[in-house]
């Protein structure tokens, strides 16, 4: 009875001292950020921000073709960032993924070429938000790697090589472990592979291939990894110039939006329960007034809550503003918003998991623009814009804390 007492007490007493840990490097972390932060454009906050007067801070990792990546901290109170940790990550680091079910644990491309590497990255000490590469890297098994996608089981790693237009997965055995050096399947199937996505249950695939001006579908089996062009239709087409960049899926319709590079449109779709793709609706992401030949799009993404898409636009400077139609999925322009002037070839922008805030990172200008989301109307409001050490920030997202 007394050694059953004993391992009692002792998890009780880790479990105490995780707890303690967890509020102090949290406060620690907080109290650092605010004694550095300064917000060189101060806006009245609309809406909440992560929550009734949460001054918790959200991290925010950064990435710019370089062999480290930042962690910032995202002060709601402040509306602004700053530096915290600095990370190696290898050589040309650009899009990272966080593991599904043990997010302490992420996975990055090496955008190389003519061959890519894929590595794991994971803590250096337990409560840090310092991580390092874990193992040897992996070949992508093709040049320029662009997009790396985890599936919703943790189970296999997408990666989508834009030189070549290869897509490679590769089974996670072990979350934290380094990938596999084999890939699960290679395949080839288009040019300028520039992503791999899937809808929440993880049975269909889809790559938007640029250069092909298609998306090619496929299903996926995540218990035995086989993958297989759609049967009925193994690729979506898009009209000629369009340049299929990324695509997002709503959680709670079967909806789909695709962002076009070289045509500078949003694309609705729908999606069908066997997986096919259909258009449905084709908008401009920049005014009728602007010289197309001058902009490029770069990414999509849709608010938390489903109400809104946002697009991210190179040349025009902009991120384009949408109102989603609950019945019908289908899209209405809100507007521009342009940071200020602080927006510069916004090639990534992430929203974080409340839908409160978004960070743009800025390819032209070494810098990241937060913008306050208003809950109620979707538009974005420009709370400043700060330098970052990286010289074209390519890839931001908002990081999971496991502490």
């Amino acid at each position: 009875m007394r050694p059953l007492l004993v391992l009692v007490f002792a998890g009780f007493a880790l479990a105490l001292a995780l707890v303690l840990a967890h509020s102090t490097v949290a406060n620690d972390l907080l109290q650092l950020a605010k004694n550095k932060v300064t917000a060189p454009h101060q806006a009245q906050r609309q809406g909440g921000g992560d929550g009734d007067g949460d001054e918790s801070p959200l991290y925010v990792v950064v990435s710019g073709y370089a062999n480290f990546t930042l962690t910032l901290a995202l002060i709601p109170s402040e509306g602004a960032v700053v530096e915290l940790v600095e990370s190696h990550t290898g050589t040309n680091a650009s899009w990272v993924a966080w593991h599904p079910t043990n997010q302490s644990v992420a996975y990055a491309v090496q955008e190389l070429s003519p061959q890519g590497q894929v590595v794991t990255l994971a803590p250096v000490a337990p409560l840090s938000l310092n991580f390092d590469v874990r193992g040897n890297p992996s070949p992508s098994y093709g040049g320029a790697p662009c997009h790396l996608m985890i599936h919703p089981s943790g189970r296999f790693a997408f990666v989508a090589n834009y030189d070549d237009g290869v897509t490679a997965i590769y089974n996670i055995s072990v979350p934290g472990n380094a990938i596999s050096d084999k890939a699960y399947a290679v395949r080839q199937d288009g040019q300028n592979a520039h992503m791999m996505a899937t809808r929440h249950l993880g049975n269909y695939i889809y790559t938007p291939f640029l250069g092909s001006d298609y998306v090619a579908q496929y299903t996926f089996d995540p218990l035995s990894g086989e993958l297989a062009p759609l049967a009925t239709a193994p690729t979506f087409k898009v009209f000629a110039g369009c340049g299929p960049r990324h695509i997002v899926f709503q959680a709670y319709s079967d909806v789909a939006y695709l962002i076009c590079e070289t045509g500078s449109t949003v694309l609705t779709l729908a999606v069908a329960p066997t997986g096919e793709l259909s258009l449905l609706q084709t908008l401009s992401t920049i005014p009728d007034s602007f010289n197309a030949s001058l902009n490029t799009g770069a990414e999509v993404h849709i608010s938390p809550d489903g109400r809104f898409v946002y697009c991210s636009n190179r040349g025009h400077n902009s991120i384009a503003m949408f109102a989603v139609d609950a019945a019908t999925g289908l899209l209405s322009p809100l507007g521009w918003e342009f940071g200020n002037g602080g927006i510069n070839m916004p090639r990534s922008f992430a929203i974080d998991p409340v839908g409160n805030w978004m960070v743009v990172a800025n390819q032209g200008a070494s810098t990241v623009t937060i913008l306050h989301i208003d809950w109620i109307s979707g538009l974005l409001q420009t709370m400043g814009t700060s330098t970052v050490r990286l010289n074209n920030p390519a890839f931001v997202d908002f990081r999971p804390v496991v502490w």
